[in-house]
């Protein structure tokens, strides 16, 4: 499985227009990254603050979802960009094509509200993405340990942070957060750590995998997904050297 990684401040073709070329791609699941204004309303965003993406020295918790889905956030890459705006999670839900799944990585670092603000706002949304199509993923394991108890149906993915789960590993994360999927980047996706999870029956997903060389090498790990910024790109180079996802 291919997934594309995008949200205002960190895709190159910035929210909805990056999710449209990655749904035409061919990626099966599109990766976003929300915060919580002000009022409780989940939109797409990377950073804590609205500075680099649209030249407003706000964060987003101080700030309406109206306020804030009615800001630039394209010219900050390029002209042709211009108008593109911070998306609210219920917009990009609306517009998902049925086949395309969705990972929502929720963003609580820096919020001084905590992490169980998050819960009940993303609840109100999730169910407008059939089970199978969905996944919920952090950083933050208190985040998806309550969320995991609101609703333990729900899909979720533990994002591996070194300096705090070497020691417990793949199976401890997942264990304290009720994720069913592990999560790491290209450079820690060694074998070894590969390996633990998928020994204790967990799904991984490797991100940052935008070349045809890391991409066959964590492919080999037995990896279950790969999330890029470039899915068609990546399949089509897969493709001309026989290896496909």
């Amino acid at each position: 499985m291919i997934g594309h990684r995008g949200s205002a401040g960190t895709a190159p073709e910035n929210t909805l227009p990056s999710f449209a070329a990655a749904a035409d791609g061919g990626a099966d699941m599109i990766e976003l990254d929300v915060r919580l204004t002000a009022d409780g309303e989940l939109v797409v965003h990377h950073d804590m603050s609205l500075w680099r993406t649209a030249g407003l020295r706000r964060r987003i918790q101080e700030l309406t979802a109206a306020e804030i889905t009615r800001l630039d956030a394209g010219t900050w890459f390029a002209r042709r960009y211009r108008g593109t705006t911070v998306p609210a999670l219920a917009s990009v839900l609306a517009w998902r094509p049925a086949n395309l799944g969705v990972n929502i990585e929720v963003k609580t670092a820096g919020d001084s509200r905590g992490s169980s603000a998050y819960v009940r706002p993303l609840l109100k949304l999730v169910d407008r993405v059939p089970g199978p199509r969905l996944l919920v993923s952090s950083f933050d394991d208190v985040f998806l340990a309550l969320l995991h108890r609101e609703a333990p149906a729900l899909s979720l993915g533990c994002l591996y942070l070194p300096v705090r789960d070497r020691v417990r590993g793949p199976a401890g994360l997942a264990r304290a957060t009720g994720a069913r999927v592990f999560i790491c980047s290209a450079r820690q996706g060694r074998p070894a750590l590969v390996g633990e999870a998928r020994a204790t029956g967990l799904d991984v997903f490797v991100y940052g995998v935008n070349a045809v060389h890391p991409a066959r090498s964590v492919r080999a790990l037995g990896v279950n997904g790969i999330i890029t910024d470039v899915p068609a790109r990546l399949r089509r180079s897969l493709n001309r050297t026989g290896c496909s996802l």
